[in-house]
């Protein structure tokens, strides 16, 4: 099947284009015409578990990193105001400022990466779920938010389908109802903050 985008050749049973990674026009059919359903659905659960204790892991290294810069700011204000100080107190505060910053820079790469594979499953766990015409491949669906300006937009856009295709209570009667459930205002909180 030739992407309609950018004329790259893919599988007869490919959804999205491998070269771009939009959706081919049409849905994947088997030799009997019904739709092909050839990923399996997979739990979100245990990379959900994970994601969150990273996030709280990665706020409470914050929390830390952050106090361990007021006490080495208050410390060197101290110092030159004329306070005697040890010097291997200042320098301890320091270096405890460092391990902070090393540990918090560390739970925020490892809660980025386990976000990244939430998000990809969750898109992937779309197609078994019944939904069809989706906007975002799941490699897109990560890929986005490395994409300079776009990721200021196409990340929500990416969410919002992972919501809508993913709701409990949209009606399945056709392959594409799902695109009419509305977003939670949850989500356009979360994105607002992000």
């Amino acid at each position: 099947i030739a992407c309609p985008r950018c004329r790259a050749a893919n599988e007869p049973a490919s959804a999205y284009c491998f070269q771009c990674g939009l959706p081919l026009e049409g849905e994947p059919r088997s030799a009997t015409g019904a739709t092909q359903v050839s990923i399996p659905y997979r739990s979100l659960r245990a990379r959900a578990i994970w994601t969150s204790v990273l996030l709280v892991l990665s706020g409470i290294t914050i929390v830390i990193y952050l106090y361990m810069t007021v006490e080495v700011f208050d410390l060197r204000q101290r110092y030159e105001a004329g306070e005697f100080l040890a010097f291997s107190q200042l320098a301890e505060a320091e270096g405890n400022l460092n391990t902070a910053s090393d540990f918090s820079g560390l739970a925020g790469i490892a809660t980025a990466v386990f976000f990244l594979i939430w998000i990809y499953r969750a898109s992937r766990n779309l197609q078994p779920l019944g939904v069809l015409g989706q906007r975002f491949s799941p490699r897109w669906a990560v890929g986005w938010w490395f994409v300079p300006i776009t990721s200021f937009v196409r990340p929500y856009q990416v969410m919002a389908e992972i919501w809508r295709g993913s709701a409990p209570d949209v009606s399945r009667l056709t392959p594409h109802d799902w695109q009419a459930e509305i977003v939670s205002a949850l989500l356009k909180w979360w994105w607002a903050l992000w």
